[in-house]
């Protein structure tokens, strides 16, 4: 069933909502507030009306540069690294043992973050790779085929969509692999590159499952950012949006990864022995 990861982890996710919840909503009101997560759909909603001089036209249509800008996104990756190395520990333990407390908090922190630190970095560096590389693809077209000091035509417009979602598909085949590297990893040790080679092997025939599973959000995703206007309206989008991600990724992610290894899980309908004390 090609729909099989995808309805498991929005189960899951929304099965221990009630719970999961306290630990994407401090992250998602800093990346909506501080961070531009979703820089791509914002461009695809200002470029049919954006004259484009030179390529900082399209530049700053992408990212939204300044010290303090940078200063408020380092401080929001912070409290979205420190969130994801607790999230990523809790829901392992839940799957694997069904039960854990919140006093091992400190244990599952120290365990987890160098690991978690490092994939988000890279993650982090990819994006901005992607979205720069794109943003001279679409820049150079432009110049192509609506020329300097010009808005669009509709057919750049088309172009720029279609090539948008092919690049923003790309990047998510690779974010896959990167994100079920970070349990591989936990879990082995090994180096980044060993982990991705284990986990590629691993997913054999389900590889197609499991991409369809990760990039399926992006259906809602594109449309409802690329439709949304006013600058609070974006805010608040973004940040239900996120608060969904942080759920449904972690959750994905480790719904495919005991599914691949055939490890049994033992976790519950709720997350209610989380708050269970020792």
């Amino acid at each position: 069933m090609v729909m099989k990861y995808f309805a498991n982890a929005v189960k899951y996710s929304f099965n221990n909502l009630k719970y999961t919840i306290l630990f994407a909503l401090l992250p998602a009101v800093f990346v909506g507030y501080f961070m531009q997560p979703f820089c791509l759909t914002n461009f695809l909603g200002a470029y049919p009306h954006l004259v484009v001089e030179g390529y900082t036209s399209v530049f700053n249509a992408f990212f939204n540069f300044g010290w303090q800008n940078i200063i408020l996104t380092i401080l929001a990756l912070l409290v979205v690294v420190f969130i994801m190395t607790i999230l990523f520990g809790y829901i392992e333990r839940h799957m694997r043992t069904g039960k854990f407390s919140i006093d091992d908090t400190k244990q599952i922190f120290n365990s987890n973050i160098l690991v978690v630190g490092l994939y988000s970095l890279l993650i982090i560096v990819l994006y901005m790779v992607f979205m720069i590389v794109l943003s001279l693809v679409l820049f150079w077209a432009h110049l192509l085929i609506s020329g300097a000091n010009c808005a669009p035509t509709t057919f750049n417009i088309v172009f720029a969509y279609i090539l948008s979602i092919t690049f923003f598909l790309a990047f998510f085949r690779l974010l896959m692999q990167i994100y079920l590297s970070i349990p591989e990893t936990l879990t082995t040790g090994y180096s980044l590159s060993s982990c991705m080679r284990e986990v590629g092997d691993s997913l054999g025939k389900n590889t197609f499952k499991v991409y369809i599973a990760y990039v399926l959000p992006l259906v809602v995703h594109f449309p409802v950012l690329v439709l949304t206007f006013g600058h609070w309206t974006q805010i608040i989008v973004t940040f239900v949006l996120m608060m969904f991600y942080i759920i449904y990724y972690v959750s994905l992610t480790y719904v495919v990864y005991f599914d691949i290894y055939n490890l049994p899980r033992k976790d519950v309908d709720t997350f209610a022995l989380l708050f269970r004390r020792k």
